[in-house]
């Protein structure tokens, strides 16, 4: 996937879902028993997604780092959808908005974001 593929892709996503993935309201998730999921959970299809991925730093799995752990599980997903360590400041960035970000002001910073990466802003 291109940074401009990933960046559609999520956009779109956070914002029809305008939810947060998250444990208890504040630790956030891949994916949740509710099936919400984050701005890089949202990338990974059903069939690949594994509980070991929680807790892993995508941009760390992205660069191929720290394969020993949940890093290495997320890794060879990325792998697998063709995302490379080119994509880690992207993938960093996605999940600082979706999990530091107030939901209300999530088009506000992916519109920031596009702007600061040079990335357009479309429809997926």
């Amino acid at each position: 996937m291109t940074n401009q593929e990933i960046y559609t892709k999520v956009r779109k996503h956070l914002l029809t879902q305008k939810e947060r993935a998250a444990e208890n309201g504040y630790s956030c998730r891949y994916r949740t028993e509710e099936g919400l999921t984050c701005a890089v959970g949202c990338l990974i299809p059903e069939e690949l997604y594994t509980g070991n991925i929680e807790g892993a730093s995508a941009p760390d799995a992205a660069k191929g780092f720290y394969l020993d752990g949940a890093e290495g599980f997320l890794h060879a997903i990325f792998v697998k959808l063709g995302i490379g360590s080119e994509s880690a400041g992207l993938l960093g960035r996605l999940q600082g908005i979706h999990d530091k970000m107030s939901e209300h002001r999530w088009e506000e910073h992916l519109n920031q974001l596009a702007a600061s990466m040079g990335l357009k802003i479309e429809e997926a």
